[in-house]
């Protein structure tokens, strides 16, 4: 966020006609900013209460332009950069904050290779809608993208939420199932469903699929990622990159928006949700692969 204000009360501004940045960051940041060839450092000075650090620069009138200067913000892997324009003798405020904990390294993907899970935490029952990008590695019919099921049984037979991406099938609550697109190996691929008591869409890469009706019950268990649920078990495990995930309620309010990550500490790899602030990682056996950091 950036805001402004203009030097008054006979401060050192009027006397000299330069503009002064300031740059809140959190502790442990830290921050240049440049335009063209000109680089500056500025000098950081730290809150106790807050958490953050105010970096000041001095901008001179002679370098006033309509030319944005690039803020430059990092920390321990974490990087954002903002753009301001300074063009007066005023005062500059931009606060800068990172997608995720600066704990935290964000990266391009999560990769299963079928015996990993994560478990989002969120009930299949209430949840609305849920977007979901990626890549599958090795498509086999019996394996779920996601999903939820309240039996160790045929998940077209229970109450289920869930998505097989190798027979485009999306099985929904204990009325069977319908046709979605299929994703077949070494595919990118986007699904995006919406659910309610009438209705369900699903669309997967840019092919929608709609059905009308009563929608009936759906499993209260917990959503996974990468797999099925069905009370702690693991039920058909896919062979997948995710590099997004959000989670909507029925009520269209998102309450889970989930970052391939890893925790810099110990280098584990997870989804941090930025909605819930928690770190989801590893419910199987194995590790789960890495993209890039971001």
């Amino acid at each position: 966020m950036v805001g402004k204000t203009n030097a008054g009360g006979g401060g050192a501004l009027l006397t000299s006609n330069d503009a002064i940045l300031q740059v809140i960051v959190p502790n442990g940041s830290a921050v240049t900013i440049s335009r063209g060839s000109i680089t500056k450092s500025g000098v950081g000075i730290a809150s106790g209460t807050t958490g953050t650090t105010t970096f000041f620069f001095t901008i001179k009138a002679s370098e006033f332009s309509s030319t944005a200067w690039t803020i430059s913000a990092s920390s321990g892997g974490s990087a954002v950069t903002q753009n301001v324009v300074i063009n007066a003798a005023q005062v500059y405020t931009v606060s800068i904050s990172y997608r995720l904990p600066t704990a935290y390294q964000e990266v391009t993907y999560l990769e299963s290779s079928g015996s990993q899970w994560v478990n989002t935490g969120y009930q299949a029952a209430n949840t609305g809608r849920m977007i979901i990008t990626g890549r599958i590695t090795a498509a086999s019919q019996y394996t779920c993208l996601f999903g939820a099921v309240n039996s160790y049984s045929a998940i077209e037979n229970v109450q289920s939420l869930a998505y097989r991406p190798a027979d485009g099938q999306f099985f929904l609550d204990d009325n069977g199932h319908m046709n979605a697109a299929a994703i077949g190996a070494n595919t990118d691929f986007t699904v995006d469903f919406t659910v309610s008591s009438s209705s369900l869409s699903v669309t997967v890469n840019g092919t929608t699929n709609s059905i009308s009706g009563t929608v009936g019950t759906i499993t209260t268990n917990s959503i996974w990622l990468f797999a099925c649920s069905y009370g702690g078990r693991h039920l058909q495990g896919v062979n997948a990159r995710i590099k997004e995930c959000k989670m909507y309620n029925r009520s269209g309010t998102l309450v889970a928006d989930m970052i391939p990550c890893y925790r810099r500490s110990d280098n584990v790899a997870g989804f941090y949700d930025i909605v819930r602030s928690s770190f989801l990682v590893n419910g199987g056996s194995g590790t789960l692969a890495v993209g890039a950091d971001v």
